[in-house]
Order: structure tokens, then C-alpha cells, then sequence
């Protein structure tokens, strides 16, 4: 049984909502969409940490803290009232990240991709407070918003959501399979994400 769990813990473990941010702030600057022409290194690296410090190293070390001292159940946040207190911080997180960001001149665009987070982190604690919803389905529909609406204005994202869109899929059968999350929790974790992305991106 163990054996046969691991790919779907493993497909997992890599799209973790942690990690979102990681992959996303890569093919932002390091790829081909547009945005790695607009700003010289020192901008790179300025953004770079930025992203990983709000959205993946303060909020990892507050999980692992609440885990050390049993204020939640596990990592994966699998009890819905585990979820409130994490998803408060991480939607001061993203909020604090875009602010960091707006300050770049030209980085107004990508400020907004953080909102994004933001708004989709804020939204998941509002639905938990009464729901458990898909943490993991909700960032990869950020993800896909997201690219969707680079490559609408021209970026050469077509591989990248091709890609998002596959793991997308991947995640999804992964997390039923691991019994996490029904399909209903899945399937609205991601269109919520891509909606409120999608609102934020067009008219914030």
C-alpha cells in the first residue's frame, strides 16, 4: 500500500503550495516570458529573495513552529482548523511580499502576480473556517491564471502552462488518491484560484 502511494506523495510533495512560489518567480525571471529583459541581476536577486523569504521561508519555519509545538496536526494541514492560524500568516506573507516588490520600478506587474497569492491564500481561510478545500489545487489554478494571462499579453508562456496545467491534472488524481480531499474540494480548490487570480490580474 505504501509503495503504491508514493508517486502520488511525491507528485505531492514537488507541487507543494510552499514551492509554488519558487517555480513561479523562475520562469518569471530565468524564463522566457517577458519579464527577464526588464531588469538587470542586482533587480533579479532583490525580487528573487523577496519571493522566497515572504512566501517560502517565513511561512515554512511558522508551519514547522506550530508543528513543534502542537498547535497543528500535521504539515499537510490535513484537519480544516489546523488551517486558520497558517493561512492568516501566509496571507500577511504575500501581502508584505507585494509591497516589497511594487517598490521596483516596472515591478508593478509582478507585485500584482503576488496579490494573486495573497487574495487566493485569504480566500482558502475565509472557506476554511466552514469548508477544507484543495490548499494544493487552489495555487496551481493560481499558477495557470497566472501564465494564461501572461501569454494573452504576449509572453511565451505556452510550455510553462502546458506544464502547470498537466501538474495540475497530476495533483489533483494525486490528493484524491491519498484521500485528502474529495473532488469537489479539488475541483473548486482550482477554480478558485484561477478565478481570483484572474480578477486581481484584469482589475486590481
Amino acid at each position: 500500500m505504501a509503495a503504491r502511494m508514493l508517486p502520488a506523495r511525491i507528485v505531492s510533495g514537488l507541487l507543494h503550495p510552499l514551492l509554488l512560489p519558487l517555480y513561479m518567480i523562475a520562469a518569471l525571471l530565468c524564463g522566457r516570458t517577458g519579464y527577464a529583459a526588464l531588469y538587470p541581476l542586482r533587480i533579479k536577486c532583490y525580487l528573487s529573495w523577496s519571493v522566497v523569504l515572504f512566501t517560502v521561508l517565513v511561512p515554512a519555519l511558522s508551519l514547522a513552529l506550530l508543528r513543534s509545538y502542537r498547535k497543528i496536526g500535521d504539515l499537510e494541514l490535513s484537519r480544516r482548523s489546523d488551517r486558520i492560524v497558517p493561512l492568516a500568516l501566509m496571507t500577511l506573507c504575500y501581502t508584505l511580499c507585494a509591497l516589497a516588490v511594487v517598490r521596483v520600478p516596472g515591478a508593478h506587474a509582478l507585485s500584482r502576480f503576488v496579490f494573486c497569492g495573497a487574495g487566493c491564500a485569504a480566500f482558502c481561510l475565509a472557506v476554511s473556517c466552514f469548508w477544507k478545500i484543495s490548499l494544493h489545487l487552489t495555487g496551481m489554478g493560481t499558477v495557470s491564471a497566472i501564465l494564461f494571462w501572461i501569454g494573452a499579453a504576449g509572453g511565451d508562456t505556452v510550455w510553462p502552462l502546458a506544464l502547470a496545467l498537466t501538474g495540475a491534472g497530476a495533483l489533483a488524481a494525486a490528493r484524491l488518491q491519498l484521500g485528502y480531499h474529495t473532488p469537489a474540494q479539488v475541483a473548486c480548490g482550482f477554480a478558485a484560484g484561477a478565478a481570483i487570480a484572474s480578477c486581481i490580474i484584469l482589475f486590481v
